[in-house]
């Protein structure tokens, strides 16, 4: 039964009526927001088909439909975009949605009034009953885009998702002048955009992917870095600092543009690198400074560092001069006295 049939519209070709009910939620007719569906193909006999039950408790206010998508106004539920497409099975799909009523998704008057989505531009004007005006587009295509060497060829992949139907006229601007774009479709709405002819050198690109569907539009953004080749040095480590002899190519996993590292087997070992107490030449400049000569904070003597050499050391903190705890021999113990002992901590003393 009904509530208060509030609203409705037409499918495109005019066979369906998609029909809100506006108090059915608060009345106790059903749980969930319910749209009402109704084959009109012949109008002296209207059949009442079944309901589309939604996922929250939200009423449905208004709902307009262009093409094969109707864009429902569900109250503390906001902006609700479903896909009619199999309208003759009952069947809608939800496809985006913007809820700009986070605070709950319950029955009450709150929330979303009305929206707009006739705009060219894809744009969707929403208003709000407490909080204003909103204008949003929704993204209709998925875009992935890899990084890529300007010797070779950058690849843009796209996916029409389930609901935004063709046929699609795709256009992307951005692009730097006489590059070459070669499309392959692998199925109805998937497709792969290879670009070639880059300029070459490193750059970065902002691009603007527009695809017109059969009665929508989307519009996609991205920056899209190209690198151009250069001289890298293997970095076996991975920390920055590579060696040996240098490679012109472009960026990759495992290489650096920088040289010098001294030990390339040891992410704690390159040029400036800060030391580690442990008798190795970290900053790479052929000498032991002190904060990489190795220092066992055994207070106690006993060839450990436990709890007993932290208490005794509380008690030498702030110590000037000849002191047991002042292991990088500074004459002062303080912090850096700290950092040795914390690294060694219930560790056995080397040798």
């Amino acid at each position: 039964g009904g509530s208060y049939c509030h609203q409705g519209w037409l499918t495109q070709d005019g066979g369906y009526v998609i029909m809100n009910d506006e108090t059915d939620e608060m009345n106790g007719l059903t749980q969930y927001t319910r749209t009402i569906i109704i084959d009109v193909h012949d109008l002296d006999a209207p059949v009442y088909m079944g309901d589309h039950m939604g996922t929250t408790e939200a009423i449905d206010h208004n709902l307009i439909i262009t093409g094969n998508l109707a864009f429902q106004s569900n109250y503390t539920a906001g902006l609700q975009i479903m896909d009619l497409t199999n309208i003759a099975d009952t069947t809608m799909n939800m496809i985006a949605y913007f809820d700009h009523y986070p605070f709950s998704d319950d029955t009450a008057f709150d929330g979303e009034w009305m929206s707009y989505p006739y705009f060219s531009s894809g744009v969707i004007a929403v208003s709000d009953l407490h909080d204003g005006f909103f204008l949003v587009r929704p993204n209709f295509v998925n875009v992935d885009a890899n990084d890529f060497c300007v010797t070779g060829s950058g690849y843009l992949s796209l996916e029409m998702i389930e609901g935004f139907t063709g046929p699609y006229d795709i256009e992307i601007s951005g692009l730097p002048q006489g590059t070459i774009l070669n499309w392959e479709w692998l199925d109805d709405r998937h497709v792969i955009c290879e670009v070639t002819n880059w300029p070459q050198v490193s750059a970065q690109y902002d691009i603007n992917i527009h695809v017109d569907g059969f009665m929508h539009h989307s519009v996609t953004t991205l920056q899209w870095s190209a690198f151009a080749e250069n001289w890298y040095y293997l970095d076996n480590d991975n920390d920055g600092f590579g060696s040996g002899e240098a490679v012109l190519q472009c960026p990759q996993s495992g290489y650096t543009e920088v040289n010098g590292d001294c030990d390339d087997s040891n992410p704690t070992v390159y040029p400036n690198a800060p030391g580690t107490f442990d008798d190795i030449d970290n900053n790479c400049n052929s000498v032991l400074d002190p904060d990489e000569i190795y220092f066992c904070a055994d207070i106690t003597n006993d060839g450990w560092i436990t709890v007993a050499d932290v208490l005794l050391f509380g008690e030498e903190y702030g110590c000037t001069g000849m002191c047991i705890a002042d292991f990088n021999e500074d004459e002062i113990v303080d912090v850096q006295d700290l950092i040795i002992l914390l690294a060694d901590f219930s560790e056995e003393c080397q040798d």
